[in-house]
């Protein structure tokens, strides 16, 4: 099989945003919840990566300073964040999740997976099957992916 052509290669990009798109766009939050998806989304990368600088955080929610800030604001007056200085370098200001914030993220999860597992009863048995292959291989390829490029950075 040949390697996809550039314009193959855009569905790298367009197919899985819009699968999760699709499997996610009806979910709701609580009624009681005090973040919104965007700040939702922070809050899971602060807690899977631990303490992040503006620049990190910005980095990996795909978002411009001045749009973050807005956001990193809203969850540190909500107690759902703090800023705090960085113990290797007192310049650098990082951002942490709190407590809270991490039990608000554990919610999170149990909700996005019941929303998850209620979509994907609506699917036939064998696009099912093919889903779970189709996602087997993604991750495998991803682990692949991963290990050649640190290979390469070596």
């Amino acid at each position: 099989m040949e390697k996809p052509t550039r314009d193959e290669a855009y569905l790298f990009i367009q197919t899985p945003k819009r699968f999760v798109h699709t499997l996610m766009y009806d979910l709701k939050l609580p009624e009681d919840s005090k973040v919104n998806m965007t700040q939702l989304r922070a809050l899971l990368v602060l807690r899977d990566k631990g303490d992040l600088t503006m620049k990190e955080l910005g980095s990996s929610l795909g978002m411009i300073k001045g749009s973050l800030t807005q956001v990193v604001d809203k969850l540190i007056d909500t107690g759902l964040a703090i800023r705090k200085r960085s113990e290797q370098d007192r310049r650098q200001v990082k951002v942490s999740i709190t407590d809270q914030g991490i039990s608000l993220t554990d919610q999170a999860d149990i909700r996005f997976e019941n929303h998850i597992f209620e979509n994907i009863q609506l699917l036939e048995d064998q696009e099912a099957e093919d889903l779970l292959a189709a996602l087997k291989t993604l991750r495998n390829v991803s682990a692949k992916l991963e290990e050649k490029k640190h290979a390469r950075a070596r």
